[in-house]
């Protein structure tokens, strides 16, 4: 941390007294969303970059319009030693005395995915640029919500554990489980190169259905009208397999490929598919 100056320190003095916590690196700040925050923890005080962190709901990703169902979103950004954080209102806008440089985030709203991102602050690529030198950048951070916008995943899983009949079992007390990718880009994540989004991965979002007696499943999954992409896993297991007459495998590896498949709110999806 930087020294104060002898004439910074007698520009404080006169003010009144300072309270400095040179071991305190975290702090949550309070803000009206109406422009920089209250308080800022740069050590050096040297405030050259202001950013705003727009939380948005996935049913609104086309738009780009904020809910009102990602008030009460968190905030969290860091930079160096130096860590902040913000409740969302309304507007879902939380924002950042910064500096230029990287600053990783992470998003967290009750029944919703958790974002976590690193951005890219370049001094010289700023939205924009006031009179005083301040530099501007922001970002957009996506949310889905694991309650509402949802689509359903469903199937029958078979396995053909006689080869020498037609037909096949049902593959019953089996896990599927769906996972949303755990890194991707959005099309509307970046407004301005000075916020530039470089990496970013989806946390708390992974849902499982067990098949029953029938070898049938279904999943309600996280979805969004322009599309959320996941992959479909299927359990794995160890299974007699008749193969001729004679030649049975008593402990014969049935596995599934894993599915990619993109979601959108409100549809149905059926995948069905058989243990090879």
């Amino acid at each position: 941390m930087k020294k104060l100056s002898v004439f910074a320190f007698a520009a404080l003095f006169a003010v009144g007294t300072v309270f400095f916590t040179a071991c305190t690196k975290k702090e949550t700040v309070e803000t009206n969303n109406s422009g920089m925050s209250d308080s800022d923890g740069i050590p050096d005080g040297n405030i050259d970059i202001v950013y705003s962190v727009n939380v948005v709901s996935a049913a609104n990703t086309t738009t780009g319009k904020t809910a009102a169902s990602v008030a009460g979103a968190v905030v969290t950004v860091a930079q160096g030693e130096v860590s902040k954080q913000i409740t969302v209102k309304e507007d879902g806008i939380a924002t950042f005395n910064l500096k230029p440089g990287i600053v990783t985030g992470t998003v967290t709203l009750a029944n919703h995915t958790t974002v976590r991102f690193t951005a890219n602050l370049r001094n010289g690529a700023a939205d924009h640029v006031d009179a005083g030198q301040v530099r501007y950048a922001s970002s957009i951070i996506t949310l889905w919500s694991v309650n509402e916008g949802t689509a359903t995943i469903k199937g029958k899983l078979t396995y053909d554990d006689d080869l020498t009949v037609p037909g096949v079992s049902n593959a019953s007390n089996k896990k599927v489980t769906a996972t949303l990718a755990s890194s991707f880009m959005y099309p509307n994540m970046n407004p301005g190169t000075a916020g530039e989004i470089i990496s970013v991965a989806i946390e708390g979002t992974t849902l499982s259905a067990t098949t029953d007696g029938s070898g049938e499943y279904t999943l309600t999954v996280p979805a969004a009208s322009n599309g959320v992409p996941m992959t479909l896993m299927f359990e794995e297991f160890v299974a007699p397999q008749k193969q001729t007459a004679t030649v049975t495998d008593p402990r014969f590896h049935f596995n599934i490929i894993p599915v990619n498949i993109t979601v959108h709110t409100g549809q149905t999806y059926i995948i069905d598919r058989q243990y090879m």
